[in-house]
Protein backbone atom coordinates (compact mmCIF):
# COMPACT_ATOMS: atom_id res chain seq x y z
CA UNK A 1 0.00 0.00 0.00
CA UNK A 2 1.32 3.41 -0.93
CA UNK A 3 0.45 6.73 0.73
CA UNK A 4 1.57 10.32 0.44
CA UNK A 5 4.53 11.39 2.56
CA UNK A 6 2.31 13.53 4.79
CA UNK A 7 0.28 10.44 5.68
CA UNK A 8 3.43 8.66 6.82
CA UNK A 9 3.45 10.90 9.90
CA UNK A 10 0.10 9.42 10.87
CA UNK A 11 1.53 5.94 10.35
CA UNK A 12 4.40 6.81 12.71
CA UNK A 13 2.03 8.29 15.27
CA UNK A 14 -0.16 5.18 15.20
CA UNK A 15 2.88 2.94 15.53
CA UNK A 16 4.22 4.76 18.60
CA UNK A 17 0.74 5.06 20.08
CA UNK A 18 0.28 1.29 19.90
CA UNK A 19 3.63 0.75 21.62
CA UNK A 20 2.75 3.30 24.31
CA UNK A 21 -0.67 1.80 24.98
CA UNK A 22 0.89 -1.65 25.27
CA UNK A 23 3.41 -0.45 27.86
CA UNK A 24 0.76 1.57 29.68
CA UNK A 25 -1.52 -1.46 29.97
CA UNK A 26 1.27 -3.47 31.62
CA UNK A 27 1.96 -0.63 34.05
CA UNK A 28 -1.69 -0.09 34.97
CA UNK A 29 -2.26 -3.81 35.50
CA UNK A 30 0.73 -3.98 37.85
CA UNK A 31 -0.33 -0.85 39.72
CA UNK A 32 -3.86 -2.16 40.25
CA UNK A 33 -2.46 -5.42 41.57
CA UNK A 34 0.16 -3.97 43.94
CA UNK A 35 -1.11 -0.52 45.00
CA UNK A 36 2.43 0.72 45.66
CA UNK A 37 2.89 4.50 45.46
CA UNK A 38 6.57 4.18 44.58
CA UNK A 39 5.66 2.44 41.32
CA UNK A 40 3.70 5.54 40.32
CA UNK A 41 6.59 7.83 41.31
CA UNK A 42 9.10 5.68 39.45
CA UNK A 43 6.90 5.48 36.36
CA UNK A 44 6.42 9.25 36.34
CA UNK A 45 10.17 9.81 36.69
CA UNK A 46 10.92 7.47 33.79
CA UNK A 47 8.15 9.07 31.72
CA UNK A 48 9.63 12.52 32.44
CA UNK A 49 13.03 11.41 31.14
CA UNK A 50 11.57 9.81 28.03
CA UNK A 51 9.25 12.74 27.26
CA UNK A 52 11.96 15.39 27.65
CA UNK A 53 15.06 13.61 26.33
CA UNK A 54 14.26 10.65 24.11
CA UNK A 55 10.87 11.27 22.48
CA UNK A 56 11.62 14.79 21.17
CA UNK A 57 14.75 13.48 19.42
CA UNK A 58 12.84 10.58 17.86
CA UNK A 59 9.96 12.84 16.78
CA UNK A 60 12.33 15.40 15.27
CA UNK A 61 14.34 12.72 13.45
CA UNK A 62 11.40 11.02 11.77
CA UNK A 63 9.40 14.18 11.15
CA UNK A 64 12.40 15.59 9.31
CA UNK A 65 12.86 12.31 7.43
CA UNK A 66 9.26 12.31 6.23
CA UNK A 67 9.28 16.05 5.46
CA UNK A 68 12.34 15.58 3.25
CA UNK A 69 10.56 12.96 1.14
CA UNK A 70 8.94 14.06 -2.06
CA UNK A 71 5.15 14.25 -2.11
CA UNK A 72 4.72 11.14 -4.23
CA UNK A 73 3.33 7.87 -2.97
CA UNK A 74 5.53 5.85 -0.60
CA UNK A 75 5.23 2.39 0.87
CA UNK A 76 4.10 2.32 4.51
CA UNK A 77 7.35 0.71 5.63
CA UNK A 78 9.31 3.74 4.37
CA UNK A 79 8.16 5.67 7.47
CA UNK A 80 11.16 4.31 9.37
CA UNK A 81 14.69 3.71 8.21
CA UNK A 82 16.73 0.59 8.97
CA UNK A 83 18.09 2.10 12.19
CA UNK A 84 14.54 2.83 13.36
CA UNK A 85 13.39 -0.71 12.70
CA UNK A 86 16.49 -2.10 14.40
CA UNK A 87 15.80 0.12 17.43
CA UNK A 88 12.21 -1.12 17.62
CA UNK A 89 13.20 -4.78 17.25
CA UNK A 90 15.89 -4.51 19.94
CA UNK A 91 13.64 -2.65 22.38
CA UNK A 92 10.69 -4.98 21.84
CA UNK A 93 12.93 -8.02 21.95
CA UNK A 94 14.52 -6.93 25.23
CA UNK A 95 11.13 -6.19 26.75
CA UNK A 96 9.69 -9.53 25.70
CA UNK A 97 12.82 -11.39 26.81
CA UNK A 98 12.76 -9.71 30.22
CA UNK A 99 9.10 -10.52 30.77
CA UNK A 100 9.36 -14.13 29.62
CA UNK A 101 12.65 -14.94 31.34
CA UNK A 102 11.58 -13.77 34.78
CA UNK A 103 14.94 -12.02 35.22
CA UNK A 104 13.17 -8.75 35.99
CA UNK A 105 10.23 -8.59 38.40
CA UNK A 106 6.86 -7.44 37.08
CA UNK A 107 7.06 -4.14 39.00
CA UNK A 108 10.27 -3.34 37.10
CA UNK A 109 8.66 -4.02 33.75
CA UNK A 110 5.66 -1.92 34.80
Amino acid sequence: MKVRSTQLLFVLAALWLMAGVSILSVGIAELLERHDWWIVVGALAIFAVFSTVIFPRVIRRYSTRVADMDGGPHHLWEALDMKGYLFMVVMMGLGIALRMSGLAPDWFIA
